[in-house]
């Protein structure tokens, strides 16, 4: 559970970071596509890692 907590984290993280940078050049779209693309996979991977433990834990 560890892992989903800190990858959550780390996505928000990117999320925030992107969105600063964004607010700081003059062509945000790229930075958008560097910062959000992989947040969003992290965060999606974060999520279905947590809710395979969930369900791990829960079955057994």
């Amino acid at each position: 559970m560890a892992i989903a907590i800190s990858g959550a984290s780390t996505g928000i993280l990117f999320m925030f970071v992107g969105w600063l940078m964004a607010l700081m050049t003059e062509s945000p779209t790229m930075i958008r596509l560097i910062f959000f693309v992989p947040a969003v996979l992290i965060l999606f991977g974060s999520l279905l890692y947590g809710l395979e433990w969930a369900r791990r834990r829960t079955v057994d």
